[in-house]
C-alpha cells in the first residue's frame, strides 16, 4: 500500500458555485500537483446549502478519480467572496497559490468588476492568483 505524503504547500481553491463540477476539481488537483502542493477548497455556499455540501464533494472526487488528500471547507458566504478569501487565506504562510472560481450567485455579471474583485483579492494576497472561467468547450 502506498502512502500519500500530506504536503504543506497549498493551492487554495475558491469558489461561490452551488455545485462544484468535476473540470473546476481537475483543474485545481493539476495545478496543485505542477506545484508540488496539496489542493485545499474553501466552497462559498448559502447557508441552507452547507449540510450536504461534503457528501457532494466527496462523491465528486470519486468521479475524478482524485487520490490525493484534498481539503475541503464548505462556508456559508455570508460576507461575499473577496472578504471571505481574504479573511481566510491572509495569514496562512503555506498558500502558494489561489484560484478564484467566480460561477455562483452573487458573481457580478459585468466583466470589470469581476477584474476588479481580482484585482483586489491579488492585491491582499501575497501570493499569485488565478481567475478560473468558465471552459469554451461548455458554451
Amino acid at each position: 500500500m502506498q502512502q500519500t505524503a500530506i504536503k504543506n504547500k497549498k493551492v487554495l481553491l475558491v469558489t461561490n458555485a452551488l455545485v462544484l463540477g468535476e473540470e473546476v476539481i481537475c483543474h485545481g488537483l493539476n495545478l496543485s500537483r505542477r506545484m508540488d502542493g496539496s489542493l485545499e477548497v474553501l466552497h462559498l455556499l448559502p447557508e441552507s446549502a452547507v449540510g450536504g455540501a461534503t457528501q457532494v464533494f466527496r462523491d465528486t472526487l470519486v468521479k475524478v478519480n482524485a487520490h490525493d488528500l484534498v481539503g475541503y471547507i464548505p462556508l456559508a458566504n455570508n460576507r461575499g467572496l473577496t472578504t471571505e478569501t481574504v479573511e481566510y487565506a491572509r495569514n496562512r504562510r503555506n498558500i502558494i497559490c489561489v484560484i478564484l472560481c467566480l460561477q455562483g450567485e452573487g458573481t457580478p455579471p459585468k466583466k470589470g468588476i469581476r477584474q476588479k474583485k481580482f484585482k483586489e483579492v491579488t492585491k491582499l494576497l501575497h501570493c499569485p492568483v488565478v481567475l478560473y472561467t468558465d471552459s469554451p468547450i461548455d458554451k
